[in-house]
C-alpha cells in the first residue's frame, strides 16, 4: 500500500512531468507516507483481533463435533442424573454417561455437516423437531443402557 500510494504514484507523475495524484501529494506534503505501513499493519492486527478462535472454531476444522460438545453432553447428563435422584459419581452411571456421549458424538459426526448442526443448534426448538436427532438420541440411549 505504501508503495502504491507514494513511491509508485510520485515516480510515475515525476516521469511524466505532471504533479502527483492528490492523495499521494497530500501524503507526501504532510509527511504521512512513512506512517502508512504502520497504520496498515495496525489495521490488519485489528482485523485479526476480531477473529474468535474459540475451541469450537479451532476443532471444527478437523472434526465436525468438537470436544466441547462432548464435555457439554457429559455435564448435561450428570445434571439430569442428579436431578432425577441418581448418583452421577457412581461407576455405573459414569460408564453410561461416557457411552451415551461417545455414541452421540460419533453419530453427530456421521449424520450432520458442521454448518448444518450449528444452524440446528442455534434454534433449539428446531433441533428437538429434527427426525435424525430423535433417532440418534434413541439409538444412543439404547446402546448406553444395555
Amino acid at each position: 500500500m505504501y508503495g502504491l500510494l507514494t513511491v509508485t504514484g510520485w515516480q510515475r507523475s515525476a516521469a511524466a512531468g505532471a504533479a502527483p495524484p492528490r492523495a499521494v501529494g497530500w501524503l507526501i506534503r504532510h509527511n504521512l507516507a512513512p506512517f502508512l505501513p504502520i497504520v496498515f499493519l495496525l489495521f490488519l492486527l485489528g482485523l485479526g483481533r476480531e477473529m474468535d478462535l474459540t475451541p469450537i472454531d479451532q476443532e471444527s476444522r478437523g472434526s465436525s463435533v468438537p470436544t466441547s460438545m462432548r464435555q457439554a453432553c457429559v455435564e448435561g447428563a450428570r445434571k439430569e442424573i442428579a436431578r432425577n435422584g441418581g448418583n452421577a459419581d457412581s461407576a455405573a452411571m459414569q460408564a453410561k454417561v461416557t457411552a451415551y456421549c461417545g455414541c452421540m458424538s460419533a453419530a453427530l459426526q456421521r449424520e450432520y455437516m458442521p454448518d448444518e448442526f450449528v444452524r440446528l443448534a442455534s434454534a433449539p426448538g428446531q433441533l428437538d423437531r429434527d427426525e435424525r436427532m430423535g433417532r440418534i438420541i434413541e439409538a444412543c440411549a439404547k446402546a448406553s443402557s444395555g
